[in-house]
């Protein structure tokens, strides 16, 4: 039986978490997991075992898992590497909806994410372009002094697939740096 209320991770003690009962079988249940990640010394760790613990009290598990598990890494070491002072609110929210997963991360910076191709020996710089890889669909919501970057995922065995990512441009557009 999955608990309401897993305890936290002692890495994300600051962090509040809410953690609902897997879904039905059928049925358009929608079930959301939010931990609070400002003030978290690790925030990408405590935001990966919060994805796995959360999935796996869902039922889900495999390439799904594997996926969310990365794509919550490259968002949030994104947000927390790019969010104005560093210091400000940084949260991850998890949504399960019948055939997919939503990984959304929300920080205190307004400006939309900007990709650049990354140099051949850098470090960095491929964060959003293997999300985009590995999501059905990715965007970004910015309003009130926040910005919210979302991948969808989906589920397997829940029915084909539709739409699809978007192209290079139409994540990349708008203002600022990434």
């Amino acid at each position: 039986m999955c608990p309401l209320k897993p305890a936290p991770h002692p890495a994300s003690r600051v962090g509040r978490q809410r953690a609902d009962r897997a879904p039905a079988a059928h049925g358009t249940a929608s079930h959301t997991s939010r931990l609070g990640l400002a003030g978290t010394v690790r925030p990408v760790t405590a935001a990966r075992r919060h994805v796995h613990d959360t999935l796996r009290c869902w039922g889900l598990t495999g390439a799904v898992l594997d996926d969310a598990l990365l794509v919550a890494s490259e968002l949030v070491a994104n947000a927390e590497q790019h969010a104005a002072g560093g210091g400000g609110p940084l949260e991850m929210r998890l949504t399960f909806r019948t055939g997919h997963v939503i990984i959304a991360v929300s920080d205190a910076e307004s400006r939309r994410p900007v990709c650049h191709p990354a140099d051949g020996g850098a470090e960095s710089g491929r964060g959003l372009a293997i999300v985009r890889a590995l999501a059905q669909a990715l965007g970004c919501r910015v309003g009130a002094g926040r910005k919210t970057v979302w991948a969808r995922l989906t589920v397997p065995d829940s029915g084909p697939s539709t739409g699809g990512a978007p192209t290079h441009e139409q994540l990349c557009e708008g203002s600022g740096r990434r």
